[in-house]
């Protein structure tokens, strides 16, 4: 959770606790994120609601997130990096996507394996810059088998 939206969590959740559970969102906060930008179009939700909604995703979001691992993709002459180096990792429950966050810029592309066909099929490379999530693949259902291909050397973590 960014820090901006963890002011606007608590600001919310300071609203909650003084006017409680069903009182309409009242305020605006200036904190600037989409998160706390809610009067406007909150079409008659309670700020318990509202918190109740929001947490939730963000929950989410902090699971998935919260059970990345570590890789290490290394090329060898000039071919495509991989990770795993060998046999596929599997997709959780804890993410809808496979997020990656690289230590370096860089191109990642996604191998999955089609078991209504019994092939494996890989989309497009994607840009992702270094020090950021990304995504490689994205609304996988889950226990879907698949493997990353860098453009180079890589190391940093990915959840899925």
């Amino acid at each position: 959770m960014n820090l901006r939206r963890g002011s606007a969590l608590v600001a919310a959740l300071t609203v909650l606790a003084i006017a409680g559970p069903t009182a309409p969102v009242a305020a605006k906060s200036g904190v600037g994120s989409n998160w706390a930008a809610v009067t406007q179009s909150d079409n008659g939700r309670t700020a318990g609601e509202h918190v109740a909604q929001k947490t939730s995703s963000d929950l989410a979001i902090m699971s998935c997130y919260g059970s990345a691992r570590s890789y290490t993709a290394e090329s060898n002459n000039g071919d495509a990096a991989r990770w795993p180096a060998t046999g596929y990792a599997t997709t959780t429950s804890n993410c809808i996507d496979i997020n990656v966050k690289s230590n370096q810029s860089e191109y990642v592309k996604a191998c999955l394996y089609q078991s209504s066909t019994g092939s494996w099929s890989c989309n497009a490379y994607r840009w992702i810059p270094g020090g950021t999530w990304g995504e490689a693949a994205t609304d996988v259902l889950d226990g879907t088998r698949f493997y990353l291909l860098f453009d180079m050397s890589s190391n940093g973590i990915v959840a899925y």
